[in-house]
């Protein structure tokens, strides 16, 4: 019976140890003279069984808290990844605010400098921030370069009136 039993231990992977530390333990026995019995065979496996079941809820146990863990980071790492996309949305938004300023103030400087001033009212248009500042960019630079070609026509009309 003994046999028999241990042959089925053997096929589980998680007593491969016991049943090794059966066997050698039988091995003492057989110097010995001293013949194992199937209750010392009984409160072998029982206690490893005993044992690997205390362990199994002893991995379970840490696994539910390892899950809390990984969950509490996550939650880290997602305030983390909001608080950088609330900070760059902020500085898109005030790069919009900037370039819409410089625009205005080029407006402005350009509709002062020309006579035929014609005030309408701001027109509504419906484009991504992104793409306004893009078309921002793109306006002021021409209005930097026909505000400067302006002025440098301008000083170069001065120039020919002064004469040699």
């Amino acid at each position: 019976m003994i046999c028999t039993a241990l042959g089925h231990f053997q096929q589980l992977p998680y007593m491969g140890k016991a049943c090794e530390e059966w066997e050698e333990y039988e091995l003492i026995q057989d110097e010995s003279d001293v013949p194992t019995t199937c209750k010392e065979f009984k409160i072998h496996f029982n206690c490893k069984f005993l044992t690997y079941d205390d362990q199994q809820e002893t991995l379970q146990d840490m696994g539910i808290a390892n899950s809390a863990i990984e969950k509490e980071k996550i939650a880290v790492l997602l305030n983390k990844r909001d608080a950088t996309v609330a900070a760059l949305l902020v500085d898109r938004d005030n790069k919009f605010k900037a370039l819409n300023e410089k625009f205005e103030a080029l407006l402005a400087s350009t509709s002062a400098n020309s006579n035929n001033i014609v005030k309408s009212p701001p027109a509504q248009v419906n484009i991504s921030p992104n793409d306004f500042i893009s078309v921002m960019t793109e306006l002021t630079k021409s209005l930097s370069n026909a505000s400067s070609s302006s002025s440098n026509s301008k000083r170069s009309n001065s120039n020919r009136n002064k004469g040699p």
